[in-house]
């Protein structure tokens, strides 16, 4: 591919597929040489359904891709089973299975959150891109400095998000700090796997952290309250009451990035009960307790193409003590611009008839 050296600005909107750029080997380019690529695979934004076809691969490639993803999210299954199994046959007791398993949550804790960039540039990468014919879209370039990626919706799983903090840095050359609840880092595998893709804890404090560096975050602010709602034939995110995001962008002086995850709510198959006590005990717990199933009845997300798209940064002030009129107001631009970005793009992936629903 002839890369034209001259070329420094990237183009301001369209869309490409994951797997055409992380194969240019983008990961380790300069900024101009980057956006050259990005402007000889760039596509223009499209109306008519498109994005939701799925890329052919191979058997071997098929094989890949359900294997990666047996890994993970598959280790919320066969670790617990793994280790309380092995305790069990070693010690003939149900409690010691048990105690086994939370001395492992306990003792996974120390692993520190350190994200491994040879992990992200990995073969894995391009495997599960395949696998899930990722396409990220933009409505303006990302210009390199810290970001607060907003990004529902959060699904059984955010493994869209996930797949995006994979491939932010082959796009726009910089990492996105992914914001995850803290039960899902006192998972053995999950927090190694979370950690090394750039996921840290969730709280207040620990992303002003990252924003004091310079870094970008993400975050899907629905979180477990959105588990409940993807058999819902509308989109149901969980927004009108989560302002902390807000907050922390007026603290900061951060420009808020509207996204949005066409499918994420489509990888799974689960079941929940009608009385919303399976809510109550997940919210509590921090994490969705209900059955799951993908492909073949395993922990395997199906082969829903996704097509993840990031609107226009919106620029806030820097208020270290905004007041509630400050918030309410730059939280209603914000749902604002995220209905937008939803019902611009809806129809290039198949869904003109569904509708947002924001709670």
């Amino acid at each position: 591919m002839a890369i034209d050296k001259n070329t420094v600005l990237p183009p301001p909107q369209g869309w490409v597929r994951m797997t055409d750029l992380v194969a240019s080997g983008s990961y380790d380019m300069a900024t101009a040489e980057r956006n050259g690529v990005l402007n000889a695979l760039a596509q223009p934004l499209k109306t008519a359904p498109s994005y939701k076809e799925p890329q052919r691969l191979s058997f071997l490639q098929d094989l890949a891709g359900v294997l990666a993803f047996l890994f993970f999210p598959g280790c919320l299954i066969w670790v617990p089973f793994i280790i309380c199994g092995g305790a069990y046959l070693a010690f003939r007791s149900g409690t010691a299975a048990i105690a086994t398993y939370v001395f492992a949550m306990a003792a996974v804790t120390l692993w520190p959150h350190t994200r491994w960039p040879g992990f992200i540039a990995s073969f894995v990468t391009p495997i599960v891109f395949r696998y899930c014919s990722l396409v990220y879209a933009w409505e303006a370039p990302l210009p390199n400095r810290h970001h607060i990626l907003v990004c529902p919706p959060h699904g059984v799983l955010p493994i869209a998000n996930l797949l995006l903090l994979l491939g932010f840095r082959a796009i726009w050359g910089f990492d996105v700090d992914g914001l995850t609840a803290d039960a899902a880092l006192r998972l053995p595998v999950m927090r190694q796997i979370m950690s090394w893709v750039g996921c840290g804890s969730a709280t207040a404090s620990a992303a002003k952290v990252q924003l004091d560096r310079g870094r970008s975050i993400g975050i899907s602010p629905g979180g477990v309250a959105e588990i409940f709602d993807v058999n819902d034939p509308d989109e149901v995110i969980f927004m009108r009451a989560r302002k902390g995001f807000v907050r922390l962008a007026l603290r900061s002086g951060t420009p808020l990035v509207p996204c949005y995850c066409f499918g994420n709510t489509q990888l799974f198959h689960c079941w929940y009960d009608s009385g919303n006590r399976m809510r109550a005990i997940s919210r509590r717990l921090g994490f969705g307790v209900m059955p799951i199933w993908g492909r073949f009845g395993l922990p395997v997300i199906y082969r829903q193409p996704l097509f993840a798209i990031t609107g226009t940064p919106i620029e806030v002030p820097l208020d270290p003590n905004p007041s509630a009129e400050t918030v309410d107001k730059f939280h209603a631009l914000f749902l604002e611009e995220l209905q937008g970005l939803f019902d611009r793009h809806k129809g290039a992936y198949g869904w003109g008839d569904k509708q947002l629903v924001i709670r």
